[in-house]
């Protein structure tokens, strides 16, 4: 199966621009260059082909031998040095001649490089150094001292000292081979550049053999090349598909749900709180500290008090939904037409750790279009685990947000208070429809009326 993937695909075409440039790369003239037809071509010196009685110190000397021949071969390679456009548009040209700064580097790489042999820190500063282990923990500010090493100006000079002497000994590389920009030399992980001999070699095939006859043009360059080119078509399909679901799903998100008697007429829908929407829930939060009676707050918060208010929120692993109007979806900010919480009953007992009082708010201006409907018919499903919510509003939640708004949420509850307020007889029609309407709609049950115990100007 792996084979035949290999072979699909323009790097095992004759004719396919893939092949050519394959094929050019394994035909780069090398004229001028050390002969290395004389041992074993060099795609068998990484071999794990091994004799069993096969002398360690023998193959160790033969692969060092094979290794010079190749770095020979890279040395006597034509040279070329690039020549940086200041236009960016324009392409890098390789010059036989080198530049001035060309020049300059080409004397440090005549130049004898000292090995790595760094002078003992005590000879520096006459005291010992702190031994240290790979087992300790890694040190990524270099300005951090860790706390076993109790001399900081000691491991100051003791790296200082260790750095000096990496970069004096560092190595540059002989870069300035043809070989090296059209990419038929290879680093050597050491000191140098080595370079394969790519000649094209004569190969006799058997000629009853008709299947290798009808593969003898294909090459592991070709395989890569197919598997790569398949890969990468993997990839853009799979992200293609993403980019259709997420459009199906945007599509969907503007389709209000079907219409049923408990739809509200605003088009909404619902989500948890985020804290982008702190400035809006302050506006809303502070009209009815301000201007109804329905709220019992009576000082405007500013957003770092809301910010902790949500905060509180989550950290007792309680709801906070907004209602977000859809037309505004498509915008940067999405506007807030309400919201609703859970929050706790007293915080200071643990014995009222079981209670939530429940808060409904609907922006000023949009009443009595469903909106105070929804909210609390989602605070219900995630406050009480034998809800049985009612359709007609969509409900939308990030992945990591969902599991704590799923019917009965994080938090185990056994009683759910409303408190509402009114002013005498003035306000005592609007009161009387909210709580027939909280009885009706939810099951709620009046439990207590307090008269006289809060005052609101």
């Amino acid at each position: 199966e792996m084979l035949s993937r290999c072979r699909d695909g323009p790097g095992t075409q004759l004719h396919s621009k893939e092949y050519r440039a394959i094929t050019d790369i394994r035909t780069v003239p090398q004229e001028g260059i050390l002969d290395s037809s004389y041992f074993p071509g060099h795609s068998q010196m990484l071999s794990t082909e091994i004799p069993e009685d096969a002398d360690p110190e023998d193959l160790k000397r033969d692969m060092e031998s094979q290794l010079r021949l190749c770095q020979e071969l890279y040395r006597k390679s034509a040279t070329a040095y690039p020549i940086v456009p200041d236009d960016k548009d324009e392409k890098i040209m390789l010059s036989p001649m080198p530049s001035a700064k060309q020049k300059d580097v080409l004397v440090k790489l005549q130049s004898p490089r000292r090995e790595f042999a760094p002078q003992p820190i005590h000879l520096i500063t006459g005291k010992k150094a702190v031994k240290t282990r790979w087992s300790d923990p890694k040190i990524l500010d270099w300005e951090y001292c860790p706390a076993a090493i109790y001399d900081v100006k000691l491991y100051h000079e003791r790296f200082q000292n260790w750095l000096e002497n990496t970069i004096e000994c560092a190595r540059t590389v002989d870069i300035f081979h043809q070989a090296f920009f059209n990419g038929t030399a290879h680093a050597d992980g050491q000191i140098s550049m080595f370079m394969l001999d790519m000649r094209n070699h004569d190969v006799h095939l058997d000629p009853d053999d008709k299947e290798s006859w009808s593969y003898a043009h294909e090459s592991a360059a070709g395989y890569c090349c197919n598997i790569v080119l398949q890969n990468k078509k993997a990839l853009e399909e799979q992200e293609l598909r993403k980019q259709l679901e997420r459009k199906r799903q945007f599509e969907a998100q503007q389709l209000q749900p079907p219409r049923t008697p408990t739809s509200p007429v605003a088009n909404i829908y619902l989500r948890p709180v985020e804290p982008k929407d702190v400035p809006q829930l302050r506006e809303i939060y502070n009209w009815y500290a301000g201007y109804s009676i329905d709220s019992p707050n009576t000082e405007d918060l500013d957003e770092d008090e809301v910010r902790q208010r949500v905060e509180d929120t989550r950290n007792a692993n309680l709801p906070f939904i907004v209602a977000i109007d859809r037309r505004s979806a498509s915008t940067d900010t999405e506007k807030i037409l309400g919201y609703a919480l859970a929050r706790e009953f007293d915080r200071h007992h643990l014995a009222h750790q079981f209670t939530a009082e429940l808060e409904v708010y609907v922006k000023d201006g949009h009443k009595r279009l469903g909106i105070g409907r929804c909210l609390l018919d989602k605070l219900l499903e995630v406050c009480d685990p034998t809800y049985v919510p009612k359709p007609g509003y969509r409900f939308e939640a990030k992945r990591e947000d969902r599991s704590g708004y799923y019917g009965g949420g994080r938090r185990k509850l056994a009683r759910l208070i409303f408190t509402l307020c009114y002013v005498d007889q003035k306000e005592i029609t609007d009161h009387t429809n909210v709580k027939n309407w909280l009885r009706e709609y939810a099951g709620f049950e009046e439990q207590g009326l307090l008269r006289g115990i809060r005052v609101k100007n």
